[in-house]
């Protein structure tokens, strides 16, 4: 565990996020009867939280701007990728579909991670230029 924390945190921020983005897009392109049920129906609300709370922290970090003008390009790149992941989802030729409850659980999620982003990117990211 040590050395993927090491390995974490030495990798560029923005590569992260981008693997991180591109993670969410295979998952959301497996066909849905291969999705294995997880608990009760609505459990994958919590999960589509997590995936933009991460989401948007990773592209927080990666911006080389101020903490509020880092948070600020996260959050709308979180709210556009929300929409645009039900839309990706919605136009797939097999049993995926467009759900608004998993775009307000995506919703969410980026505005946890923005919250969170101000708090651990908040010395980081005061030096940084406008």
């Amino acid at each position: 565990m040590n050395r993927l924390i090491n390995y974490l945190g030495q990798t560029p921020p923005l590569k992260l996020a981008l693997a991180w983005t591109v993670t969410i897009i295979a998952l959301l392109s497996i066909p849905g009867r291969d999705i294995p049920e997880i608990g009760p129906a609505g459990l994958d609300k919590p999960v589509h939280a997590f995936l933009f709370i991460v989401f948007t922290f990773l592209w927080a970090r990666s911006f080389k701007f101020n903490l509020l003008k880092s948070v600020g390009l996260a959050f709308v790149l979180g709210f556009i990728f929300a929409i645009a992941s039900e839309l990706y989802q919605g136009i797939l030729p097999f049993e995926r579909t467009l759900d608004k409850y998993d775009v307000i659980a995506n919703w969410t999620g980026t505005v946890i991670g923005c919250i969170i982003s101000v708090y651990a990117l908040g010395d980081s990211h005061s030096k940084l230029e406008t």
